[in-house]
């Protein structure tokens, strides 16, 4: 078995625990609504069940690290859709929320698209295993991810400022929240095999400042996400707006920085069906 597939099967175990989490969060922060009727012993529940959820959520990098022992970063992040089917499901099973035919329909297809997408990492490599991370070209990689940023970050501020629709807010925090995602497995992978060593941690000084910014990332990922909704974006935008990026932004970020890195004619339709599951799943309201 190629290492990239144990890659992505770790990015499946992972996904699954951090959409879990994020279930269980919606449902424990309930234990702190002054407007929860429910009992002070429900309550209590809820609270140590939401503590448990950020655990759950934070521990789950963890496998960030596992995965890159074995294969560039696209391998893990690529199966990070399979964890909205999670997600769905268990909220439609303990959180009491209807899910129609529609977005079923839709996790179907999101299967089948992670399903090429995986496949695709397993022939993307030339060389298998995590080490090919060492060859990336870290000062290209910079370059491209600090010009987004750029771009992105005062483009916000404007959308922002001028009172731009709600769907071009959530479009533009959705592409800053997933790129800021993707970046973070990406710049641990790099700060792992900085200067050709291979380790679960960076064994260099500048291997730590690179996994340091991989906190950072997401740092960033998390909080803007979360001002996005304070500003009023719209979550049916911003939910497939960032999956999609940090989906997508490591295997195009790495064909044209990692040499030994190539997309090929499984992404294509990984990629399309991924799209297409994500607007059945958040466009449909039924």
């Amino acid at each position: 078995m190629p290492q990239e597939y144990i890659a992505s099967l770790i990015g499946l175990i992972a996904t699954t625990q951090i959409h879990i989490a994020k279930g269980l969060q919606r449902f424990g922060i309930e234990g702190y609504s002054s407007r929860n009727s429910d009992s002070d012993e429900v309550k209590k529940k809820k609270r140590r069940l939401y503590v448990f959820s950020l655990i759950l959520n934070n521990g789950a990098f963890l496998w960030v690290l596992i995965a890159n022992m074995f294969a560039p970063p696209a391998a893990y992040t690529s199966m990070f859709g399979f964890g909205l089917i999670v997600l769905m499901f268990f909220s439609e099973r303990y959180l009491g929320e209807p899910v129609g035919k529609t977005r079923h329909v839709g996790a179907l297809i999101l299967a089948t698209g992670t399903f090429f997408l995986g496949w695709a990492e397993g022939k993307a490599s030339l060389n298998s295993g995590g080490m090919v991370m060492a060859s990336i070209n870290v000062k290209l990689v910079i370059c491209i991810v600090g010009a987004f940023f750029v771009i992105a970050l005062p483009a916000l501020a404007m959308v922002k400022k001028y009172r731009a629709s709600s769907g071009i807010l959530g479009t533009i925090a959705g592409l800053i929240t997933g790129v800021s995602g993707a970046c973070d497995p990406l710049f641990k992978s790099i700060a792992q095999h900085y200067r050709g060593t291979s380790g679960l941690l960076p064994s260099t000084g500048i291997g730590w400042v690179l996994f340091a910014c991989s906190i950072g990332f997401g740092t960033i990922a998390m909080v803007l996400t979360q001002v996005a909704f304070a500003w009023k974006a719209k979550a049916t935008v911003i939910v497939p707006v960032h999956n999609m990026a940090l989906i997508l932004f490591p295997p195009f970020l790495l064909e044209i920085t990692l040499s030994d890195y190539h997309l090929t004619l499984f992404h294509l339709p990984g990629i399309i069906l991924i799209a297409v599951g994500m607007l059945f799943l958040f466009v449909s309201k039924r």
